[in-house]
């Protein structure tokens, strides 16, 4: 009774800061501080799955005399969270008949017990909670699983509500610039439509002459300086 009365409180704490706009990684850090104490775990993590797939710790919390790059995740468990959706329980004890490999590999490591659950939302494992025992003398058992399960739950709706808003952000960022690139266009186009009109008179004028000073050129036989003329004709139509 009293330990439901535990995983009731836990429970009850994680919701109300789902409902607070703050940050997926204070979530986060509260979910691990609170299965690392109730569980009594020697290592606790939150991973988030990253767009090429591989976990990247975002949270954790370590047991005095176990160093974070002690961390060891077995292919095993990562596989069954991540690539079958479901949660993970291990025991490194002879009798751990359903996956002797992975016991024997928790051995190797000092490991007496493991645990992880998905966080998994819309079909998405977008990360994993995981905890184990290293230095202490006990087992995690399918009751601490479940309640991982239900906490991992938590953290990936606030993921996935995370990423919804900054995707909804970036978009309208995204349109912002495109209105404001469009506004720019549309104001070079009308500023060039009025140059253009403001200089069609005067350049006009100039190509008239233009025509009559070659013409006088060819006459007064001064046909080298035709090209000069030709080249002033040239820019002015270009300019038109």
């Amino acid at each position: 009774l009293q330990r439901r009365s535990q995983v009731l409180e836990i429970l009850y704490e994680v919701s109300k800061e789902l409902l607070h706009e703050r940050k997926p990684e204070e979530l986060f850090q509260l979910i691990v501080d609170r299965l690392f104490d109730f569980l009594q775990a020697d290592r606790g993590v939150i991973l988030v799955r990253e767009a090429g797939g591989e976990l990247r710790e975002v949270v954790s919390r370590f047991a005095d005399g176990v160093e974070p790059s002690d961390l060891y995740l077995s292919r095993t468990v990562v596989e069954a969270v991540l690539g079958e959706k479901r949660g993970a329980l291990y025991v490194a004890t002879p009798d751990q008949v359903a996956a002797p490999v992975v016991a024997e590999s928790l051995q190797l490591h000092g490991i007496s017990s493991c645990l992880a659950a998905p966080l998994y939302a819309d079909d998405e494992v977008m990360g994993m909670v995981y905890l184990d025992v290293k230095l202490r003398r006990r087992a995690f058992d399918e009751e601490d699983l479940r309640l991982a399960t239900a906490l991992a739950n938590s953290a990936a709706i606030k993921l996935r509500t995370a990423r919804l808003q900054e995707e909804r952000r970036r978009g309208e960022e995204l349109r912002l610039a495109r209105d404001a690139a469009e506004e720019a266009n549309q104001k070079k186009s009308d500023f060039l439509a009025r140059m253009s009109h403001k200089l069609r008179t005067p350049l006009n004028a100039i190509l008239g002459y233009a025509e009559i000073l070659q013409d006088e050129l060819q006459e007064r036989d001064q046909r080298d300086l035709v090209p000069d003329v030709l080249k002033v004709s040239s820019a002015g139509r270009h300019l038109l």
